[in-house]
């Protein structure tokens, strides 16, 4: 389910952003959230006992169980594609995210190039498309198990996944409150949305992970202290570059 605000990324590109985006929202929530529910269900009355923890591929070993093996191929082609689907999601959202700061000159101007044809920032996705790569050549070249790899790479997406959650969260009531929006059912949700997502990083972060998964926490702990450092440096050293962060859309220029 994460990742489920992807489509607010394309609000320029969107007939009627006003309109579709809260759909396409509360939609995958809705659609995700009863499949995942439904799929938990399964695999947990088919694998008891904990095994479905000694599982690698659970709908794999529930297709052996039912003795419809050969169904394990159509599964493995179905997750092959899930799994390229949630790559060109997160690279079509992150090369939005850095074309708006190309635009707006917090990061250099190459991010804001766009092809001529449809508008899309073709450096943007280059270079992401690059990074996921690369990632996953090093893990290919080190003596990882697949499964481990994803796993690390997993957890350390899942942390700041939440991180931003939570920070969005922390600034909607205080936006709202600017415009004149506030309302009492933003401020429950906002503290029924904090309170579930806290409770989920406290619970990853206590007791401490130790490990290869304690190397993980330490990464994440020290890209988000490098990002404070350089938000906080840019800030004082660059007043206007701190102020081109908190520019409201961007430019949205289609600079080439």
């Amino acid at each position: 389910m994460a990742g489920f605000e992807n489509s607010a990324t394309l609000g320029r590109e969107a007939r009627n952003p006003n309109r579709d985006i809260p759909r396409a929202v509360t939609g995958t929530i809705l659609i995700v959230g009863v499949l995942y529910i439904a799929a938990s269900y399964v695999e947990i009355l088919a694998l008891p006992g904990g095994k479905l923890a000694a599982s690698a591929a659970p709908l794999n070993d529930i297709a052996s169980l039912a003795g419809v093996g050969w169904f394990s191929w159509i599964v493995d082609l179905c997750v092959s594609v899930s799994f390229l689907s949630c790559v060109l999601a997160v690279t079509n959202t992150g090369a939005r995210v850095l074309y708006t700061l190309g635009c707006d000159r917090v990061l250099p101007k190459a991010f804001s190039r766009v092809t001529a044809r449809h508008g899309e920032p073709w450096f943007a996705v280059l270079l992401l498309t690059a990074g996921t790569l690369a990632a996953v050549l090093i893990f290919g070249l080190l003596p990882t198990a697949p499964l481990n790899a994803y796993a690390y790479m997993g957890t350390l997406s899942g942390y700041f996944f939440i991180a931003v959650y939570i920070m969005v969260i922390a600034m909607t009531p205080l936006r709202a409150f600017r415009i004149r929006a506030l309302s009492g059912f933003l401020v429950a949700a906002g503290v029924v949305g904090a309170a579930t997502l806290i409770l989920a990083m406290y619970f990853s972060f206590v007791p401490l992970p130790v490990g290869a998964y304690g190397t993980v926490f330490w990464i994440f702990a020290a890209l988000v202290a490098a990002g404070l450092a350089v938000a906080g440096l840019g800030g004082a050293l660059r007043p206007q570059w701190w102020r081109n962060i908190a520019a409201q859309g961007g430019s949205g220029g289609n600079e080439k």
